[in-house]
């Protein structure tokens, strides 16, 4: 796929890497992107059945695109919700594809690159690249630690506070 998209060097793959990894997630993080508060509380843009496996496409510079738009809708954060969970849930929803193709691209680095990563290091390097993806996002930052990398997710509500999820485990 890369090379159908033109993606043969080391910059290119890098620049399609981090371009996947922050429009992914922005995807991830879409509530917590368009909280506002609504007539019945905290409110946001949710996907109730869309995924990011067979609901969006890749464009050649590695950003991700929904495509099924019409699963898109306002949902409240209300009837036993807070703003944190419908974060956490959306963000859960498809973290797998998101990271499973994260670590394919990884993989395809790494054969452009004529090296080998082990597992530790292959880790290493997806935390430095999701900081690096990340560095200027308004909504999502990255604190990495001992035992990982975490994001903190912030919305546009004061009330909201921030949502800590675990990205990467070392």
């Amino acid at each position: 796929m890369l090379d159908a998209f033109g993606v043969r060097t080391v910059e290119a793959v890098d620049a399609f890497i981090d371009r996947y990894l922050r429009s992914g997630i922005a995807a991830l993080t879409l509530f917590a992107r368009t909280a506002r508060q609504g007539p019945h509380g905290p409110e946001g843009l949710d996907y109730a059945n869309v995924w990011l496996d067979k609901d969006c496409l890749v464009s050649p510079d590695g950003a991700l695109h929904f495509a099924d738009l019409e699963g898109l809708d306002w949902t409240a954060a209300a009837a036993g919700w807070t703003v944190e969970d419908r974060v956490r849930e959306q963000f859960d929803r498809n973290a797998y594809e998101l990271f499973y193709g994260l670590h394919a691209l990884l993989r395809e680095s790494e054969r452009i690159r004529g090296t080998r990563l082990t597992q530790p290091q292959r880790r290493r390097d997806a935390m430095l690249r999701l900081e690096l993806a990340l560095a200027a996002d308004p909504f999502v930052g990255v604190e990495v630690g001992e035992d990982g990398l975490d994001l903190v997710v912030r919305t546009g509500l004061d009330s909201a506070g921030v949502t800590r999820i675990r990205g990467i485990d070392r």
